[in-house]
């Protein structure tokens, strides 16, 4: 069997939460026992129990991508579960047992369901044939029919009732009044129409406009329920789309002994839904040839995911045969090929222009009464002004788009994406005069790579991985407008009839669409109810055919990009590596970026989504988002503000911007005025560009602030912290809450250390020196009179005292902690140290800090001198000590390290690993804490620091595996097989913990990404196009 696609896999899934599940849950060490025959897949997951999840997926006579069959002994009720879709993710990746290509005999489980599986086939299909052959008999026919008669007649009573007595009370009982009428449907096998009943309570109550949109539906049952009465009257065509609507079904059988149409057809989009376990895929389609629309309708139940081989993206070749019904959309293919990628959608003899599109979708609905929303192509460019979206042809006639009240904004923007501003071949359905964008494509010929975007840029539009997209086009259709906006008086006249009830206001005699006026002069009006339902079917059928256009003036053009325009697959390397660690995503942006390429226009939105979960996340992707963007992201920006996908100057809109009024320039006043979370985001924003404007802010209202809030916002005070700050430091000093007192405490000493490293000198860093100096003191020493430093201690906190005012409030009468090694004297010398800026000690050798530390130190209490250096380091920031420092004591604790600039820190840590796997330490927090903001690529010999430190048991948990895997880079061939082979040696033992195992394999992940990733980036850019029309090469 020849593997799937990543995409292929992850279309089987129900959703976006199942997708994730399964990439998390497809981890080699989580799995066993697995294989793969010529049908089957299988293997044992880890669960929550003692007994491993048994899990066998069935490709039925083979693996090309149709309907597959699932088994899984976990207790999910998803289907396929997130192991059935783990299972497939490692066949795809060639991470089964024995390894690509490997055939096996399934184990005794996996061989018993699928016998089982078969032997239930058979016995299902052995009754069928007889009766297949001979038919249904007459007599079914009939007593069917009877009986659908009779309940449709029940319906019609009904549906004049809800109109007589009024539907203005509705919302109170809608399921109430709805589900039993809907239950008596079912009973008289009416399964369309009871469908269309269980939809209606949604419907109720929704929009101020409800009742005109349940008017319609109401008024649609009634027509359905008239054309069966004469359905043997009825042309063909319109009689079989009736059955179809009633819910008469049709073999498949029947339908493939049709004559087909044989055709190259596009795969445009894709739509799942699930409702009462039964799992619903459409796919739209289009003939390169024919030039006209399909729709395959595929469903799965019971295990059994649907035929998931029409992908998007792709064209297949094949007889398309479709349904009975006027005008003909449902088909099934017969045994598709996949012959081409979707990169453009074909040229069609006639413009496919507004009026062509409006033309096609009346005259579907003339010919189906009964249909919302009909699908076709149209070559347009985006336009947009204070009414909305809309898409606008050569002729200058506009058609409003839906969204983004109809969660269609996503697709709207991928348009925008694509386009440009440029002409654009849209997949569009025409929903109640306007359109629902599904998918877009430049109207240019690739030679290579997709410029083109549909069905959720390849994957299910299902509500899916990136939110978007209705369910179904009704959904839309509610979403569309207030249910009548260009509805004619008399319309109007209806709704308010039907809204209080038939017989208490008289029914329009005039204003009809011209169209059916004399068809509604005709409407017997004996009965006002049934009258009503008549002219309401009428003319919402009139109106709905004949949508009114607009002349809206279309977008600016993009500027052309400069360049070079990497394949979509780059973009998805990196969305994948945000499932593995946010910061492997953001390495691979900034090696995009520094290759100076830009991301193509269909991957965009997708982007701006990544950057937008990075600013949840704590961090942010924005700036290199933006980069990567290019010229087209930033022109997204500008036409589409509400979007906040770029910006002008290349930073991503809807991100705090480092501006003073930060987002509060849109509410026109002081952010500082605003609440909550609003307030710190405005202070940070303020104090990164004009700190006194912050710092007298907070000085302002610090006297009303909560404590929470005083230590929360003066934290804020460490980015730019200047001399200016300390008075309000030095009041906070004197808080009545200690964590206000701390914060003041940490900044000011950090203040004093900035101030003395500059020349000068703050009240806390003079009353600190005053104390610290007489017990640290300049000495020489033997014949040669060498300089050395002697040192001593106070006595008690009263000694400091007397040296300078406000020991205790300056912190230095803390009691000692538990297991303090030394003494009271110790422990004072240990915080006098702490607490003086570093500078004082340069100042008192007349040198740097390498000199400072070169002098001998005198007296028994040197070696606590020492260590308070390395707090004061690590606490004052200061980056020279820390140098000097880890220059004479390689052992150092790794705080010490983390004082130093990112980029500084690979050579001390490779000693500091080299030292921990000799004395046999493990792991600690602060260490990863410290390795973290070590950027790629990490050097070889910290890599093999890491190795070594893992291969001596020390990294049980696997957290530095797992942060190597996301740091070390593997642009040298023999450096990434080091790594493969040394996890594959690893795991070969059998002794890594499960944590280690995890991080091993995840090593193994994100070799092959970055391996992957350099591949695609090395590449050549994108291809020149050829458009269609003139010839000429563009990019």
């Amino acid at each position: 069997m020849t593997p799937w696609e990543l995409e292929q896999v992850l279309a089987l899934a129900s959703d976006d939460a199942a997708r994730t599940a399964a990439r998390r849950t497809a981890t080699p060490s989580m799995w066993s026992g697995t294989g793969a025959s010529d049908r089957l897949l299988w293997g044992e997951c880890v669960g929550s129990g003692t007994a491993p999840y048994r899990t066998v997926v069935d490709f039925g006579e083979g693996a090309g991508g149709g309907t597959v069959a699932t088994t899984c002994t976990c207790p999910s009720r998803k289907l396929p579960c997130k192991h059935a879709l783990a299972l497939l993710l490692l066949w795809s990746t060639g991470s089964l047992a024995g390894g690509p290509g490997t055939v096996a005999d399934p184990p005794p489980y996996a061989a018993a369901w699928l016998a089982a599986r078969l032997g239930r086939a058979e016995r299902a299909a052995a009754p069928d044939t007889p009766r297949a052959a001979r038919g249904t008999s007459p007599a079914t026919v009939a007593r069917r029919a009877a009986r659908v008669g009779a309940g449709l007649e029940e319906l019609e009573r009904w549906l004049a009732d809800q109109v007589r007595t009024g539907v203005a009370n509705a919302s109170a009982d809608a399921y109430h009044r709805f589900d039993p009428v809907a239950a008596r449907m079912v009973d008289a096998q009416a399964p369309g129409v009871a469908a269309t009943l269980r939809r209606l309570p949604q419907v109720v109550g929704t929009g101020g406009d409800w009742p005109g949109r349940l008017l319609q539906e109401l008024a649609g049952l009634h027509l359905l329920a008239r054309a069966h009465g004469r359905l043997d009257a009825l042309p063909d065509g319109l009689a079989a789309t009736v059955r179809s609507r009633v819910g008469y079904t049709v073999p498949t059988e029947a339908v493939l002994a049709t004559e087909g149409v044989p055709d190259r057809w596009q795969v445009l989009a894709v739509e799942q839904t699930e409702q009462g376990g039964l799992v619903t895929r459409r796919t739209r389609l289009w003939g390169e040839s024919t030039d006209r629309p399909a729709l395959v309708l595929t469903f799965g139940a019971g295990g059994q995911a649907p035929d998931a081989s029409l992908r998007p993206g792709t064209v297949v070749e094949g007889p398309a045969h479709f349904y009975p019904g006027d005008p003909p959309l449902r088909a099934v293919l017969a045994d598709p090929v996949v012959v081409d990628r979707l990169d453009w959608v074909a040229a069609s003899p006639r413009p496919r222009t507004v009026a062509r599109l409006l033309d096609e979708a009346a005259a579907a609905l003339a010919a189906d009464p009964w249909t919302s929303a009909w699908p076709g192509l149209l070559e347009a460019r985006p336009a947009g002004g204070p009414d909305g979206w809309a898409l606008v042809d050569a002729d200058g006639d506009s058609l409003a788009v839906l969204g983004p009240g109809g969660g269609a904004v996503a697709f709207w923007r991928r348009l925008l994406a694509v386009s440009g501003g440029a002409p654009v071949t849209a997949a569009v359905e025409v929903v109640d005069g306007a359109v629902l964008v599904l998918g877009a494509w430049p109207l240019v010929a690739p030679s290579g790579g997709s410029s083109g975007w549909g069905g959720a840029g390849g994957s299910d539009r299902s509500g899916g991985s990136d939110g978007s997209g209705p369910a179904a086009s009704s959904a839309a259709a509610a979403d569309a407008g207030d249910g009548g906006p260009r509805r004619s008086a008399a319309w109007r006249e209806l709704v308010a009839a039907a809204t209080v009830g038939a017989g208490s206001r008289p029914l329009p005699v005039g204003g009809f669409h011209p169209v059916v006026a004399v068809s509604a002069a005709g409407v017997e009006r004996s009965d006002p109810a049934t009258a009503l339902l008549d002219l309401a079917a009428l003319e919402a059928r009139a109106v709905a055919a004949a949508p009114v256009t607009g002349r809206a003036r279309p977008l600016p053009p993009a500027p052309p990009e400069t360049a070079p325009v990497v394949a979509p697959r780059l973009v998805a390397l990196v969305l994948e590596a945000v499932e593995l660690d946010r910061g492997l995503a953001a390495d691979l942006l900034q090696q995009a970026v520094a290759a100076g390429v830009v991301a193509p226009p269909e991957t965009l939105v997708a982007l701006v989504a990544l950057a937008e979960r990075g600013e949840r996340g704590g961090g942010s992707l924005a700036t290199l988002v933006a980069r990567l963007g290019g010229a087209r992201l930033r022109w997204l920006g500008q036409v589409d503000p509400s979007g906040a996908v770029g910006g002008d100057d290349g930073t991503p809109q809807g991100v705090e911007s480092a501006s003073p009024d930060g987002a509060d320039g849109a509410h026109g006043r002081d952010g500082w005025d605003g609440v909550g979370p609003e307030r710190e985001r405005w202070l940070r924003a303020t104090r990164a560009v004009d700190p006194d404007r912050a710092r007298a802010a907070l000085t302002r209202t610090w006297a009303q602030e909560t404590p929470p809030d005083r230590a929360l916002f003066l934290d804020v005070l460490a980015t730019g912290l200047g001399p200016d700050d300390e008075a309000l430091l030095e009041r906070a000093r004197d808080d009545r809450r200690r964590e206000v007192r701390d914060v003041a405490a940490r900044l000011l000493l950090r203040l004093a250390a900035q101030v003395a490293r500059a020349g000068g000198s703050t009240g806390a860093g003079e009353r600190a020196a005053a104390r610290a100096t007489p017990y640290v003191l300049l000495g020489t020493s033997g014949l040669r009179r060498r300089p050395v430093l002697r040192v001593g201690a106070p006595t008690d906190v009263a000694e400091l005292e007397a040296l300078a005012p406000g020991a205790v409030r300056d912190g230095l009468g803390a009691p000692p902690p538990a297991g303090w090694p030394g003494g009271p004297r110790a422990w004072l010398l240990h915080r006098l140290v702490l607490t003086t800026p570093l500078a004082t000690w340069e100042r008192l050798v007349g040198d740097g800090p390498d000199a400072v530390l070169a002098l001998p130190r005198e007296g028994d209490l040197a070696p606590v001198l020492d260590a308070a250096w390395v707090g004061a380091a690590v606490e004052q920031q200061d980056v020279a000590w820390a140098r000097a420092l880890l220059a004479v004591r390689p052992d150092a604790p790794a705080r010490l390290v983390g004082v130093l600039p990112a980029a500084e820190r690979a050579e001390p840590l490779v000693a500091l690993l080299g030292l921990r796997v000799a004395q046999g330490r493990p792991v600690t927090p602060d260490l990863l804490e410290v390795l973290e903001p070590v950027p790629a690529p990490w050097p070889r010999a910290l890599g093999a620091s890491v190795r070594a430190l893992a291969e001596a048991g020390l990294d049980g948990d696997g957290l530095l595996v797992a942060l190597a895997a996301r740091r070390v880079r593997l642009d040298d061939p023999d450096d990434e097989e080091r790594w493969r082979a040394w996890a594959r040696r690893l795991l070969a033992t059998g002794s890594p913990r499960p944590g280690l195992r995890r991080a091993l394999d995840r090593l193994g992940r994100v070799v092959a990404l970055r391996t992957a990733f350099a591949q695609e980036l090395g590449g050549a850019p994108a291809p020149r196009a050829r458009d269609r029309t003139t010839g000429d090469e563009r990019r």
